[in-house]
């Protein structure tokens, strides 16, 4: 019982269900428990009445219970609309905090933990959790049912009140043992589904190449031995809940049978009246279902306690490893930036973590710079510190004389914009893709007419409604470079260049970056010199230091 409490308070800590909500759905399943309680009693007088042949009373009765029939479908039907309500506020606020999460997160959680199996919490557990609130509220209620049931049997028949305890006591202890090992083997579903859909994953992802390799066979049988191992432990499920379901419930049956039978003869021998017969055997029937639909809640706790320690898994993300961002609310940025003596010498082995050592260097508003330097060089830390995705160990960052570190995030992120070598996109679009960060039509004409990309587009049978994913990847990058322009931020950063462009689509972004000259401050970090004709300053990285900085003439 212990581990059931600490359990459920697992739950409520992480699921935070609405009280409101838990309340009226508490309140109307215990409103129709006691609709159903109190109907016997009607309908046992209507049989005794008929046989004195009184039969004012019998309508009278028929009447009265009829009521509380529509009273207690009315109380259902309010319970089936605040589910709704109950349902959607527990899991709403979940996914929320879990976006935010998944959002923020380091990418180290994202190592440990695949994407397959985080889609797979947020489609399965994330439910569990939410829906257990209702399950909670409607065993609760019918707890207080059980009570009230037992009641009225021992205000009947004391002994046949004794009987009915006894057998849930016993039912208790059953019921907890079949339910460890259907918790047990709902954990082993769970990590079998996430095998299985990392398993698919790996064939999609890898389609291309297994074909190249030859090991079509081989990841087949790996994926095929993911689903036997998924359906095994599915089977061994269905056999514990077949007990649970089947076996058991025969077990209670007899003993409903067994009762019924004794108070039967009971009846016989002038004992026990008729009227009593017809409230006995219901109440009797109902108190030992009710008895194990309310122990089924250890069933549901175990699965719901499984989710939810899943659903932690996403909720204890550590964030990003930022220290606080500024207060500065300053939004009227020219572009300056300059580095002061910047140092990072982590250890960390992440990807391009590379160290640079007293950097300094000036760069005006509106100017074109080219990062010039070879893999390892520096260049990425640099690009890492100028979006502020890690912090510097020694020196300082300004822009526009104030220190990158003093500007909040939103303002941050408005005034410096990236593009690496392969943008990502959303679903849809050319035009929805654009249109995420700049509703005007005529304004993304304009952009892609300078990226020479607008006639591409219209070449195609659907013209800017065409898929981004259907597009070949230098035209893909071709739109990534729009998005960034269309931002309006001061500061473009562009982070190396895709192998895969064509002379025509370079030619198209070294005409972007002649229009753009003198209008934003453009950084240009890559291992070439092709656009070093169209900057006003190439910065030299090599080994963690400037080797050189050589300031062109201004066009």
């Amino acid at each position: 019982m212990r581990e059931n409490i600490r359990m459920f308070l697992n739950w409520y800590r992480v699921a935070k269900p609405s009280k409101k909500y838990f309340f009226i759905a508490f309140i109307t399943v215990l409103g129709a428990s006691i609709c159903s309680i109190i109907e016997p009693i009607f309908a046992a007088n209507v049989i005794t009445n008929i046989n004195l042949g009184k039969y004012n009373l019998v309508y009278l009765f028929l009447t009265i219970g009829f009521l509380f029939i529509v009273l207690r479908k009315g109380f259902w039907d309010i319970n089936y609309r605040i589910y709704y309500k109950l349902l959607r506020h527990t899991y709403m606020n979940l996914e929320e905090k879990i976006f935010d999460k998944i959002a923020n997160a380091k990418n180290v959680n994202f190592e440990k933990n695949s994407k397959e199996k985080l889609i797979n919490i947020i489609h399965n557990d994330v439910y569990n959790v939410a829906n257990f609130a209702d399950l909670l509220a409607t065993r609760t209620a019918r707890l207080l049912r059980l009570i009230l049931t037992i009641g009225a049997i021992f205000l009947i028949n004391i002994p046949v009140a004794c009987v009915i305890i006894l057998v849930d006591i016993l039912n208790f202890f059953i019921l907890n043992w079949i339910n460890n090992r259907i918790a047990k083997s709902n954990k082993r579903i769970s990590e079998a589904h996430d095998v299985q859909y990392e398993s698919f994953s790996e064939v999609m992802d890898s389609k291309d190449i297994m074909k190249d390799l030859n090991v079509t066979g081989q990841v087949k049988r790996k994926f095929l031995n993911s689903c036997n191992g998924y359906i095994k432990e599915k089977n061994q499920w269905n056999i514990d809940y077949c007990f649970l379901d089947q076996y058991f419930h025969v077990f209670y049956q007899f003993v409903i049978y067994a009762m019924t039978i004794f108070i039967v003869y009971m009846v016989s021998k002038g004992q026990v009246s008729l009227t009593l017969y017809f409230l006995i055997v219901p109440y009797l029937s109902s108190g030992i279902e009710v008895a194990n639909d309310f122990m089924t809640i250890l069933t549901e706790i175990k699965k719901a306690n499984i989710s939810t320690n899943r659903v932690s898994i996403i909720l204890n993300f550590t964030e990003k490893e930022l220290l606080e961002f500024g207060n500065n609310k300053t939004d009227d940025i020219l572009g300056n930036i300059d580095f002061k003596n910047v140092s990072y010498n982590s250890t960390s082995q992440e990807e391009h973590n590379s160290r640079i050592k007293d950097i300094s260097f000036h760069i005006p508003e509106n100017e074109t710079v080219l990062f010039l330097g070879q893999r390892n060089c520096g260049k990425r830390t640099i690009f890492n510190l100028l979006r502020r995705e890690m912090k510097q160990d020694r020196g300082d960052i300004y822009v526009d004389g104030i220190n990158i570190w003093d500007y909040t995030e939103k303002v941050h992120k408005t005034n410096v914009n990236y593009l690496t070598t392969r943008p990502y996109f959303f679903h849809g679009s050319i035009m929805k893709n654009l249109e995420m960060v700049c509703r005007d039509k005529q304004k993304i004409k304009e952009v892609c007419k300078m990226l020479e990309l607008d006639d591409y587009i219209l070449t195609l049978p659907k013209k800017y409604r065409t898929d981004i994913t259907n597009l070949p990847e230098g035209k893909k990058y071709l739109v990534g470079l729009a998005r960034t322009l269309l931002t309006n931020s001061e500061i473009i950063i562009l982070y190396e260049f895709p192998i895969a462009l064509s002379k025509t689509e370079k030619d198209s972004i070294k005409h972007a970056l002649d229009k753009l000259y003198g209008k934003r401050t453009i950084l240009i970090f890559s291992a070439s010199e092709e656009c070093i004709n169209l900057v006003s300053q190439v910065i030299k990285i090599e080994r963690g230091t400037i080797e050189s900085i050589s300031k062109k003439k201004k066009r």
